[in-house]
């Protein structure tokens, strides 16, 4: 699965998640960068782990709100970042985005949220051996 099509497999893996929604991404030479708001904090501790398994950062950024001018602060200001590096060698998988998108789909699995045929399918077209 190239590049392009793992990318939009990702960014659909993420918003099952329970309180995800997918707000954008970046996608430079360098790194992908996917910006999520997260309003679970069960799916954000979930979400911790992604970069421990796959090698990514995951980062928080603040997008102020009027209240937060005048002191009130309130979670829904905070916007989630995955920034995951481009691999040297896209056409050896699993890449680092592909690496995300394996854990995502074990993760939904268990969950109960991604059926298993869909789930084989998605770790083959990595490159990962399905048990």
């Amino acid at each position: 699965m190239d590049h392009e099509e793992s990318l939009r497999q990702v960014k659909r893996l993420l918003s099952k998640l329970p309180g995800v929604e997918v707000e954008s991404d970046t996608d430079a030479p360098e790194y992908t960068l996917i910006r999520l708001v997260v309003r679970s904090q069960k799916t954000l501790a979930r979400l911790a782990y992604c970069p421990w398994a796959a090698n990514v950062s995951l980062g928080v950024l603040l997008e102020p709100s009027a209240a937060s001018q005048v002191g009130i602060y309130d979670p829904e200001d905070l916007r989630y970042f995955l920034e995951i590096p481009k691999d040297p060698d896209p056409d050896d998988p699993p890449t680092r985005l592909q690496k995300v998108g394996i854990f995502l789909v074990g993760d939904l699995r268990v969950m109960g949220l991604l059926a298993d045929e869909e789930a084989e399918r998605l770790r083959r077209a990595w490159g990962c051996a399905v048990k």
